[in-house]
């Protein structure tokens, strides 16, 4: 994998070439998209679909995921339960009563 994504960052550090938004999205380097007219609607919208998530909980697992790099598997596991414990601490109780609301909500 990692020679692979290697390999297509030096196609386009030494070659310099334009590539097309269906291009990037094959090389993994953007995740969606979306037409030219829609742009604004649809970043608008996924700010809206993140900031509505507990906040310390995605802080949390943003760093977790960077951290993890190089470590070994317990080494991972273990830094996402000690931030994982200051999420629960922090927004467990309200996250997990906006769930349950969002459950009944779909009955």
């Amino acid at each position: 994998y990692q020679r692979r994504v290697r390999g297509r960052a030096l196609d386009l550090i030494l070659t310099g070439r334009e590539i097309s938004a269906e291009e990037a999205y094959q090389m993994g380097i953007v995740n969606r998209l979306v037409k030219d007219h829609l742009v604004k609607e649809e970043a608008e919208n996924l700010a809206k679909l993140i900031a509505s998530h507990p906040q310390e909980c995605m802080r949390g697992d943003r760093l977790s995921c960077y951290n993890q790099q190089g470590k070994s598997l317990d080494a991972a596991l273990s830094f996402e339960f000690e931030i994982g414990q200051s999420a629960i601490e922090k927004e467990g109780v309200h996250g997990a009563k906006r769930f349950v609301e969002k459950q009944k909500a779909k009955l």
